[in-house]
């Protein structure tokens, strides 16, 4: 759209004849707003939208005045009308809307342009020009049916502005293009002292945008419907204590939440006196908390959850008015430490593997004052018969558990292909043959409690062995020489 440029001089000091300056006049309306539906339309929208903060929160009534009040060549001249809105965070403007009709019968359409600036405190008035656009009024019938008359500007690039902000609607034209205003009679302008007359007269001096509170106070308290264009940052995510933690440790699970300052001025949130009144805290297990900026909760069962946020901003936009901002962390509950292992039979070397899981790291106690640490895999020689607790405890961050397996020795020392041997009948009931042997080896009867109850030399490949003497049970026939040694297991049974 083809922009028309306009020099406005942003001056409040009083000035000579000052006097002459006279409040705006409504011409007409006095009903109260309307918005085309009766109900509000539910949901979750949370993009830019035109901020209605006055027409919404602050208009009992509308009624219309001239956008310029008189010609250029008189005194009172008025060209415009400005609001002024807080910066309480980072906010990116893109446009202004404003509502509008003209009642010139000569012409289709009036000019307006649009304007944003800088708010500056000094002089309670405009700063830097920051963007501008020029639009075109085409509605030529007030109705209280706002939406039925609303002009929308859009700026050709958006601004992102972090100080205060005025949003300016102007007009050179004559007196027949009219905008909207609240209702001073109500003083709907709750003496906020946000809006602001654009004195435009290029032969007089003291041009400027002149607060109407400050300087017609409750006769004038009124804002003019000139909403900004805008959206902005919902939310900075939130932290998580600790996204790994043990199950079962009382509110081990802790989040904080800085809300942004949006959420607690009143131009943007309907509910910021009460801003952590919609925040929602959904923990992944069926839990949840309400209206806490910082939470902490307890997980009963391992596993992986997420951790959702959810804040409402009920914002000044009459058919999406509902803003959810949701942002979520995921949180491992770590299982406990699960032990368990296997482990070969027969033999005095006896090899282990470790099947645990959910550890950090591993513990084996033999049973014969040998220990191994964080091995998964092992080979271990028993020096003795007998039979050993072999413990394995399991590690991690949330505790330790532990797993017994009784392992027996049957055969200490080497196995070798030379020294090898039968034993026949077993189970033994009077007599047992040992077949195999080496002249001269030992031979030796060892039960449970490694006591040794027979021994003799072999004289020969044979041996014959009385037992009638031994009671019922398990004893190891050991075969030993200078070089090695084998034991197998005996069963006695009469």
């Amino acid at each position: 759209m083809k922009k028309t440029y306009f020099t406005l001089l942003a001056l409040t000091l009083t000035f000579a004849g000052f006097s002459q300056l006279q409040q705006p006049i409504a011409e007409g309306g006095g009903e109260a707003p309307t918005w085309n539906q009766g109900i509000k339309a539910p949901g979750d929208s949370c993009g830019v939208y035109f901020n209605n903060y006055v027409g919404l929160n602050k208009t009992s009534n509308v009624f219309f005045e001239a956008l310029r009040a008189g010609n250029v060549a008189e005194f009172n001249t008025y060209g415009g009308r400005s609001q002024h809105y807080n910066t309480p965070q980072p906010i990116e403007i893109s446009g202004i809307q404003f509502y509008a009709f003209e009642t010139n019968p000569l012409l289709d359409s009036i000019m307006a342009i649009t304007i944003l600036h800088d708010y500056t405190s000094v002089n309670d008035s405009v700063g830097v020009e920051l963007a501008r656009d020029t639009v075109y009024v085409t509605h030529q019938t007030f109705t209280p049916v706002l939406p039925d008359i609303e002009v929308n500007s859009i700026f050709d690039t958006p601004v992102t502005v972090t100080n205060d902000y005025m949003v300016t609607v102007y007009t050179p034209t004559d007196d027949s293009l009219k905008i909207i205003v609240s209702d001073a009679s109500s003083n709907d302008g709750a003496s906020e002292g946000i809006s602001y007359l654009v004195y435009n007269n290029p032969n007089y001096t003291g041009h400027g945008y002149y607060n109407n509170f400050t300087f017609y106070g409750l006769l004038y308290d009124l804002d003019y419907l000139i909403n900004p264009r805008i959206q902005y940052d919902l939310h900075d995510e939130f932290i998580l204590d600790d996204d790994s933690i043990c199950p079962g440790v009382v509110s081990g699970a802790c989040v904080t939440y800085s809300q942004m300052p949006i959420y607690s001025d009143h131009q943007y949130n309907i509910n910021s006196a009460s801003a952590t009144d919609h925040i929602l805290w959904l923990w992944g297990d069926g839990f949840q908390n309400t209206n806490l900026l910082n939470a902490c909760h307890t997980y009963n069962n391992a596993g992986d959850y997420t951790i959702q946020l959810n804040d409402t901003l009920i914002r000044n936009d009459f058919f999406n008015n509902t803003c959810v901002a949701k942002t979520s962390q995921n949180i491992h509950i770590i299982d406990d430490p699960v032990p368990a292992f296997s482990a070969s039979t027969g033999g005095s070397i006896i090899d282990f593997t470790s099947t645990s899981s959910n550890y950090d790291s591993l513990f084996w106690d033999m049973g014969d004052m040998t220990t191994y640490s964080d091995s998964v895999t092992l080979s271990h020689d028993f020096d003795s018969l007998g039979t050993f607790d072999v413990w394995l405890f399991a590690y991690n961050e949330c505790g330790v558990d532990s797993i017994m397996v009784q392992v027996t020795t049957d055969d200490v020392g080497f196995d070798t292909e030379d020294l090898n041997f039968s034993i026949y009948p077993n189970p033994a009931q009077n007599n047992v043959s040992i077949d195999g042997l080496i002249e001269g080896s030992r031979i030796e009867l060892i039960n449970l409690l490694g006591e040794v109850v027979s021994a003799s030399t072999a004289q020969s490949s044979k041996e014959i062995i009385n037992v009638n003497s031994l009671s019922n049970g398990t004893y190891f026939v050991r075969v030993a020489t200078n070089e090695a040694q084998i034991t197998k297991k005996l069963v006695v049974r009469h």
